[in-house]
């Protein structure tokens, strides 16, 4: 019996050992969950800093394109309204022209048109650098000025398109539609 009464003690110490190895665990397991959410909760933070700093970026490279497309526009100003007075005969030429229909918008970079026997019209577009999408935006826009200016689709409609810098791989989309690089005529 005594040796039975010696077995259960043991038995019970090796229980009790086991339970504090699981306290023990528990108590380590806790800790590593406790810091692993402080890391969380540090990049967390971190992450909606630079976020922030991300939208900030954002923002001053918005104001710094416009800033440069304004002055990009006023760089050509005079040699877009030489090309629409001396070449295509325009009588009247504004810059910066939008119009503004049911909540929606077209802004022009520059506008041109004359009346009577000539009866045309040009929307200029003015970009820094041209890109692929410089050529969609203009169709888009040729597309959509009758319905911003009315008063104008009756004309024949050309555009304009005037960059400081385009590389030559942009004459092949021009050449394609029939038209010499440069302008392109609807």
């Amino acid at each position: 019996m005594e040796q039975a009464q010696q077995q259960m003690e043991q038995a019970q110490q090796r229980m009790e050992q086991a339970q504090q190895q699981r306290d023990k665990d528990f108590e380590r397991s806790q800790l590593q969950s406790d810091k692993t959410q402080l890391k969380i909760d540090d990049l967390s933070v971190q992450q909606a800093i630079t976020d922030r700093q991300i939208r900030q970026t954002n923002k001053q490279l918005g104001e710094m394109n416009n800033k440069w497309g304004t002055f990009t526009e006023g760089m050509a100003g005079a040699s877009i309204e030489k090309i629409l007075f001396d070449k295509f005969g325009i009588s009247n030429v504004g810059f910066r022209i939008k119009s503004k229909i049911n909540g929606e918008a077209l802004e022009l970079d520059g506008f041109g048109y004359a009346n009577g026997s000539k009866n045309v019209a040009v929307v200029v577009e003015v970009k820094s650098h041209l890109r692929d999408d410089s050529i969609e935006q203009i169709e888009n826009t040729l597309e959509n000025f009758p319905k911003f200016f009315p008063e104008h689709a009756d004309k024949k409609l050309y555009s304009l398109i005037v960059c400081v810098h385009a590389p030559t791989s942009f004459e092949k989309p021009f050449e394609k539609k029939g038209d010499s690089f440069g302008s392109y005529a609807r």
